[in-house]
Protein backbone atom coordinates (compact mmCIF):
# COMPACT_ATOMS: atom_id res chain seq x y z
CA UNK A 1 0.00 0.00 0.00
CA UNK A 2 1.23 3.35 -1.18
CA UNK A 3 1.31 5.95 1.36
CA UNK A 4 -1.54 7.76 2.47
CA UNK A 5 -1.89 10.96 0.05
CA UNK A 6 -4.08 13.41 0.78
CA UNK A 7 -6.78 12.18 -2.00
CA UNK A 8 -6.55 8.59 -0.12
CA UNK A 9 -7.01 10.13 3.60
CA UNK A 10 -10.30 12.03 1.60
CA UNK A 11 -11.57 8.73 0.57
CA UNK A 12 -10.49 7.14 4.31
CA UNK A 13 -12.53 9.63 6.03
CA UNK A 14 -16.09 9.36 2.94
CA UNK A 15 -15.64 5.39 4.25
CA UNK A 16 -15.92 6.54 7.98
CA UNK A 17 -17.72 8.55 7.17
CA UNK A 18 -20.39 6.00 5.41
CA UNK A 19 -19.86 4.10 8.16
CA UNK A 20 -20.18 5.68 11.02
CA UNK A 21 -23.80 7.69 10.47
CA UNK A 22 -24.89 3.73 9.70
CA UNK A 23 -26.53 3.08 12.74
CA UNK A 24 -28.72 6.11 12.87
CA UNK A 25 -29.42 6.67 9.28
CA UNK A 26 -26.88 8.06 7.11
CA UNK A 27 -26.63 12.29 6.80
CA UNK A 28 -28.25 12.07 3.70
CA UNK A 29 -31.74 9.89 4.72
CA UNK A 30 -31.57 12.76 7.46
CA UNK A 31 -33.25 16.19 6.53
CA UNK A 32 -30.48 19.02 5.93
CA UNK A 33 -27.24 18.92 6.21
CA UNK A 34 -25.41 17.33 8.85
CA UNK A 35 -22.09 18.25 11.33
CA UNK A 36 -20.07 15.23 12.19
CA UNK A 37 -18.11 14.98 15.27
CA UNK A 38 -14.02 13.09 14.81
CA UNK A 39 -12.34 12.48 17.81
CA UNK A 40 -8.59 12.35 17.53
CA UNK A 41 -5.73 12.17 20.43
CA UNK A 42 -4.14 15.44 18.60
CA UNK A 43 -4.26 18.85 19.53
CA UNK A 44 -1.30 20.46 17.52
CA UNK A 45 -2.46 23.11 15.12
CA UNK A 46 -0.43 21.37 11.77
CA UNK A 47 -2.61 18.28 12.50
CA UNK A 48 -6.06 19.70 12.92
CA UNK A 49 -4.67 21.92 9.85
CA UNK A 50 -4.46 18.90 7.72
CA UNK A 51 -6.87 17.53 9.10
CA UNK A 52 -9.44 20.31 8.16
CA UNK A 53 -8.12 20.51 4.79
CA UNK A 54 -9.11 16.54 4.37
CA UNK A 55 -12.60 17.51 5.49
CA UNK A 56 -12.67 20.34 3.23
CA UNK A 57 -11.86 18.21 0.11
CA UNK A 58 -14.57 15.52 1.59
CA UNK A 59 -17.19 17.89 1.82
CA UNK A 60 -17.11 19.26 -1.90
CA UNK A 61 -18.54 15.67 -2.98
CA UNK A 62 -20.93 15.53 0.11
CA UNK A 63 -23.34 17.90 0.39
CA UNK A 64 -25.47 15.94 2.71
CA UNK A 65 -22.03 16.77 5.37
CA UNK A 66 -22.36 21.25 6.75
CA UNK A 67 -19.06 20.78 8.65
CA UNK A 68 -16.85 18.24 10.48
CA UNK A 69 -15.56 19.37 13.77
CA UNK A 70 -12.51 17.85 15.15
CA UNK A 71 -13.00 16.80 19.18
CA UNK A 72 -8.95 17.10 20.90
CA UNK A 73 -8.76 14.57 23.46
CA UNK A 74 -5.63 13.84 25.22
CA UNK A 75 -3.79 11.01 23.91
CA UNK A 76 -3.07 9.86 27.95
CA UNK A 77 -6.62 9.42 28.09
CA UNK A 78 -7.97 8.96 24.44
CA UNK A 79 -9.24 5.38 24.42
CA UNK A 80 -10.66 5.37 27.74
CA UNK A 81 -12.65 8.80 26.93
CA UNK A 82 -13.54 7.41 23.23
CA UNK A 83 -14.85 4.16 25.18
CA UNK A 84 -16.41 6.13 27.81
CA UNK A 85 -18.43 7.96 24.82
CA UNK A 86 -19.71 5.35 22.98
CA UNK A 87 -20.81 3.51 26.73
CA UNK A 88 -22.69 6.75 27.35
CA UNK A 89 -24.35 6.80 23.79
CA UNK A 90 -22.57 9.66 22.57
CA UNK A 91 -20.39 8.20 20.15
CA UNK A 92 -18.48 10.28 17.75
CA UNK A 93 -19.36 10.50 14.07
CA UNK A 94 -15.66 9.52 13.23
CA UNK A 95 -12.58 7.97 15.82
CA UNK A 96 -9.07 8.31 15.02
CA UNK A 97 -8.33 4.96 16.94
CA UNK A 98 -5.15 4.23 18.06
CA UNK A 99 -3.66 0.84 16.79
CA UNK A 100 -2.78 -0.75 20.43
CA UNK A 101 -6.44 -0.50 21.06
CA UNK A 102 -7.97 -1.60 17.94
CA UNK A 103 -8.39 -5.51 18.81
CA UNK A 104 -10.29 -4.17 21.06
CA UNK A 105 -12.57 -2.16 19.34
CA UNK A 106 -12.83 -5.19 16.50
CA UNK A 107 -13.85 -7.73 19.15
CA UNK A 108 -16.49 -5.15 21.47
CA UNK A 109 -19.10 -4.59 17.97
CA UNK A 110 -18.36 -0.50 18.39
CA UNK A 111 -17.45 -0.19 15.36
CA UNK A 112 -19.24 -0.62 11.70
CA UNK A 113 -18.17 -3.15 9.08
CA UNK A 114 -16.65 -1.39 6.27
CA UNK A 115 -14.97 -3.56 3.71
CA UNK A 116 -18.55 -3.43 0.92
CA UNK A 117 -17.92 0.56 0.76
CA UNK A 118 -14.49 0.33 -0.37
CA UNK A 119 -13.21 0.45 -3.71
CA UNK A 120 -9.71 -0.92 -2.87
CA UNK A 121 -10.24 -3.37 -0.32
CA UNK A 122 -8.40 -5.79 -2.31
CA UNK A 123 -5.48 -3.60 -2.84
CA UNK A 124 -4.91 -3.34 1.13
CA UNK A 125 -1.89 -5.33 2.41
CA UNK A 126 -3.59 -7.84 4.45
CA UNK A 127 -0.76 -7.29 7.46
CA UNK A 128 -1.61 -3.42 7.46
CA UNK A 129 -5.38 -4.41 8.03
CA UNK A 130 -4.93 -7.60 9.89
CA UNK A 131 -5.51 -5.60 13.40
CA UNK A 132 -8.85 -4.17 11.72
CA UNK A 133 -10.41 -7.17 10.33
CA UNK A 134 -12.35 -10.36 11.95
CA UNK A 135 -13.89 -12.89 10.62
CA UNK A 136 -13.33 -11.65 7.03
CA UNK A 137 -14.78 -8.51 7.89
CA UNK A 138 -12.71 -5.02 7.42
CA UNK A 139 -13.93 -2.37 10.42
CA UNK A 140 -11.44 -0.11 9.81
CA UNK A 141 -9.32 2.12 6.94
CA UNK A 142 -5.74 2.13 8.06
CA UNK A 143 -5.24 5.79 7.64
CA UNK A 144 -1.91 5.45 8.87
CA UNK A 145 1.00 3.07 8.68
CA UNK A 146 3.88 4.62 9.79
CA UNK A 147 6.74 2.90 11.52
CA UNK A 148 6.97 3.18 14.87
CA UNK A 149 11.58 3.56 14.43
CA UNK A 150 13.74 3.32 11.04
CA UNK A 151 17.41 2.94 10.73
CA UNK A 152 19.18 4.19 8.15
CA UNK A 153 22.59 3.31 6.83
CA UNK A 154 23.75 6.91 6.49
CA UNK A 155 27.10 5.61 5.03
CA UNK A 156 25.18 4.34 2.01
CA UNK A 157 23.02 7.36 1.62
CA UNK A 158 25.94 9.77 1.48
CA UNK A 159 27.67 7.19 -0.92
CA UNK A 160 24.83 7.52 -3.17
CA UNK A 161 24.64 11.25 -2.94
CA UNK A 162 21.28 11.75 -0.86
CA UNK A 163 20.54 14.30 2.11
CA UNK A 164 21.08 13.43 5.08
CA UNK A 165 17.78 12.30 6.99
CA UNK A 166 18.60 13.79 10.24
CA UNK A 167 18.57 17.38 8.38
CA UNK A 168 15.41 16.38 6.52
CA UNK A 169 13.39 15.93 9.52
CA UNK A 170 15.09 19.72 11.42
CA UNK A 171 13.89 20.83 8.08
CA UNK A 172 10.38 18.96 7.78
CA UNK A 173 10.96 18.97 4.28
CA UNK A 174 11.92 15.74 3.13
CA UNK A 175 10.72 14.66 -1.00
CA UNK A 176 6.86 15.37 -0.91
CA UNK A 177 6.47 15.42 2.88
CA UNK A 178 4.51 17.94 5.16
CA UNK A 179 5.94 18.73 8.15
CA UNK A 180 4.22 16.95 10.62
CA UNK A 181 5.64 17.92 14.06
Amino acid sequence: MRPLGKLAAVAALSVLAVSACGGGGTPAQSAGPKTLRMTVWTASEPHLTLLNEIAAEYKKTHPEVAEIKFESIPAETYTTTLTTQIAGGNPPDLAWILEGSAPDFVASGALAPIKAKLDNAADLIPSVTKLWEKDGELYAYPFSTSPFGMFVNTDLLEDAGQDDPADLVKSGSGPGRRPWP
